[in-house]
């Protein structure tokens, strides 16, 4: 089963879920992004609490290498288990796609006025003027004023 997400944002990513399987069986979770695949395999130890775990009934957690993503990218998860026996079961649960913003701009251009020189005057409205045209309440050097 797989399952594909499209439109990231500029960041760093971490996947992971919750897995398991009848004892013995190898549960592979992936998740595939720009080519580069991330892999982690799971072992099942059936219905069975794992020592040590904070997970019950054979739930563990896996987590896959974190990667970076630009702006538009997609990520495709995917998980497999080859079911040679009759009996075999597998289940996956609790999904987690972990975001943490990037400070990489892409395609973010400057569109801002350029800087008040000190003689600029500014309405109440903060819309800088050339002159005043009527009388009124403006804004110069930082300080109100009167026409």
């Amino acid at each position: 089963m797989e399952q594909t997400i499209e439109y990231l944002p500029n960041g760093e990513y971490e996947v992971s879920a919750l897995l398991r399987c009848s004892t013995g069986q190898t549960i592979t979770f992936s998740a595939t992004h720009n080519g580069e695949v991330y892999t982690e395999t799971l072992t099942g130890i059936g219905d069975q609490s794992k020592s040590g775990s904070i997970y019950q009934r054979g739930w563990q957690k896996v987590t896959l290498p974190s990667f970076t993503a630009i702006s538009g990218d997609k990520l495709v998860i995917a998980a497999s288990i080859n079911t040679q026996t009759n009996g075999t079961w597998w289940s996956i649960d609790h999904f987690t796609l972990t975001w943490k913003p990037s400070s990489i701009t892409v395609g973010i251009t400057n569109n801002e006025s350029p800087a008040p020189t000190n003689d600029a005057i500014y309405d109440l409205q903060g819309r800088r003027l050339k002159t005043p045209t009527t009388s009124g309440v403006y804004i110069r050097n930082g300080k109100k004023y009167i026409k």
